[in-house]
């Protein structure tokens, strides 16, 4: 399977949107959910004011219908962020070999 099918729907259009309106949406949820969900923490991880992501996550929901608390929400998105990673990875190391 290519690991671009790991990618779910909504995580490509959060980057989509991240893409087009030159924010930083995507980057700030996964760092949410690598701090469990504790906006304090990712806002100090982000250099940010909590409210910020405060209002990037009531962003997401509002938007996407993103229900962050949910678990199998969090397992399609941190599994998304890491198989994104491995292909931008994989392309900077294919163009290296040329």
């Amino acid at each position: 399977m290519p690991v671009k099918m790991l990618c779910s729907e909504v995580y490509l259009e959060i980057k989509k949107y991240d893409i087009d309106n030159e924010t930083s949406c995507l980057k700030t949820i996964l760092c949410y959910l690598e701090h469990d969900c504790n906006a304090t923490h990712t806002a100090q991880a982000l250099f940010l004011h909590r409210n910020t992501v405060q209002n990037v996550v009531h962003f997401a929901k509002e938007r996407w219908g993103l229900e962050l608390s949910d678990a199998e929400t969090k397992r399609q998105l941190v599994l998304s962020g890491q198989a994104d990673k491995y292909l931008e990875f994989s392309k900077a190391a294919a163009g290296r070999i040329q």
